[in-house]
C-alpha cells in the first residue's frame, strides 16, 4: 500500500496483511515480502526493551523506532503508536501525533475507546488507526473479550463510533471469532485482527514472533513460521566454535 492510500478503500477486498516492526532490517524484509503496512507498536517495550509490559515505552521511543522503520520501508504504509499517557487530552495528541507523523508515520493508533480524542486528531488532517479489545496500555494481564453480553455489546457500540468519526483501521485483539465477524460486516474501517479470528479484513502479528525470536512465547492466536531462536543460537555456538578452535579467520577473511 502506497502511504497517501485511505485504507477504507480495500474494505472488502482481499485479505489485508500487516506486521509490527521495530528496526531498519525488519522494516525492509516485511517490504520485501510484501505485506501490506507495517505497525510501530509500543510492543517494543516487550520485544526490544526487555519490559513486563508496554507502560514504559515514551514517545521518543515510539518516534525512534519510527524512523528506523521508514529508513527501511521508505515507500510503505507505516503506523504508530500512540504510547500511554500521551493521549490523556486532545493538545498532548495533537502534539505527540504530530511527533510521529514528523518520524516517518502516516497513520497513528491511540489504544481503547477516546471518542473526542480521535474525533480531534482526525478533525485536525491526522490519520487514524482504532484499537478495541486487549489493550495493553489499559489491562495489566491479556484476556479474551466479548464472552458475555455486556463486553460483546459494549464492543459493537465503541467500535461503531469510532468508525463514525472516520477510522481507516480498528484493531481488534483478543476478541471472540463471532463479535469480530459482526464487526466486520458492520464497520466501513478495515478491521485487522489479533487473536480475533479469521473473519477479519486481515492479520497482524509481530515480526520477533512471526519467525519465532521467542519460543517460549506461546499464545493461542500465534503461529510461528519460523524457529529463528534456533538459527540465531547455532549460528553464535558455530561462530564462537571456529574462533576457540582457530578456525576463523581464515585467509580468505584476512586482508
Amino acid at each position: 500500500m502506497k502511504s497517501s492510500e485511505n485504507l477504507r478503500a480495500y474494505k472488502n477486498g482481499r485479505k489485508i496483511v500487516s506486521i509490527t516492526a521495530y528496526d531498519y532490517f525488519s522494516a525492509r524484509y516485511a517490504a520485501q515480502a510484501e505485506v501490506d503496512f507495517i505497525l510501530v507498536g509500543d510492543s517494543l517495550g516487550c520485544v526490544i526493551k526487555g519490559e513486563k509490559d508496554t507502560k514504559n515505552v515514551t514517545i521518543e521511543e515510539v518516534a525512534y523506532h519510527t524512523r528506523c522503520v521508514r529508513k527501511g520501508a521508505p515507500h510503505m504504509l507505516i503506523a504508530a503508536d500512540l504510547p500511554i499517557n500521551t493521549y490523556r487530552t486532545k493538545d498532548d495528541a495533537l502534539k505527540n501525533s504530530k511527533i510521529l507523523i514528523q518520524a516517518g508515520a502516516d497513520l497513528v493508533k491511540p489504544e481503547g475507546y477516546c471518542h473526542e480524542v480521535i474525533e480531534c486528531l482526525i478533525q485536525n488532517g491526522f490519520r487514524v488507526i482504532g484499537h478495541l479489545g486487549f489493550t495493553a496500555q489499559h489491562f495489566d494481564s491479556p484476556r479474551v473479550l466479548g464472552k458475555n453480553n455486556e463486553s460483546y455489546n459494549e464492543i459493537i457500540a465503541h467500535a461503531k463510533s469510532l468508525d463514525s468519526l472516520g477510522i481507516e483501521v480498528l484493531i481488534l485483539e483478543c476478541i471472540v471469532e463471532s463479535l469480530a465477524a459482526t464487526l466486520t460486516k458492520q464497520v466501513g474501517a478495515l478491521t485487522i485482527g489479533i487473536g480475533a479470528g479469521a473473519a477479519c479484513d486481515g492479520q497482524i502479528l509481530v515480526f520477533h514472533d512471526v519467525l519465532g525470536f521467542d519460543v517460549g512465547f506461546k499464545p493461542r492466536f500465534l503461529k510461528k513460521y519460523r524457529n529463528m531462536e534456533k538459527e540465531m543460537i547455532d549460528g553464535i555456538k558455530e561462530y564462537r566454535d571456529e574462533v576457540i578452535n582457530g578456525e576463523f579467520p581464515k585467509k580468505e577473511y584476512t586482508y
